[in-house]
């Protein structure tokens, strides 16, 4: 039988797991809108190409999984400049 202790324990780990989450997307839109208001510094750092390309995919790949699309197309418009 279960004691109040261990339903206590599975809510606490839903609201851990629940502000882990949100506080990565909170994240992610911080970068992202670092990275459009910011875009020409993002384009013309002194980072290796690829490093930058790999840091933009990471951020497009979050917004592909919350199918937000808007913000992925304009990533990969950023991608394909830093790539030009």
């Amino acid at each position: 039988m279960h004691d109040l202790g261990d339903f206590e324990d599975s809510a606490e780990n839903d609201d851990i797991e629940s502000l882990r989450d949100n506080s990565k997307t909170t994240m992610m839109n911080i970068v992202y809108n670092a990275v459009i208001e910011g875009e020409d510094k993002a384009i013309k750092s002194e980072s290796p190409v690829e490093e930058k390309v790999e840091a933009l995919n990471n951020i497009l790949n979050f917004f592909v999984k919350c199918e937000e699309y808007e913000k992925c197309s304009n990533i990969k418009k950023i991608i394909d400049k830093i790539r030009c």
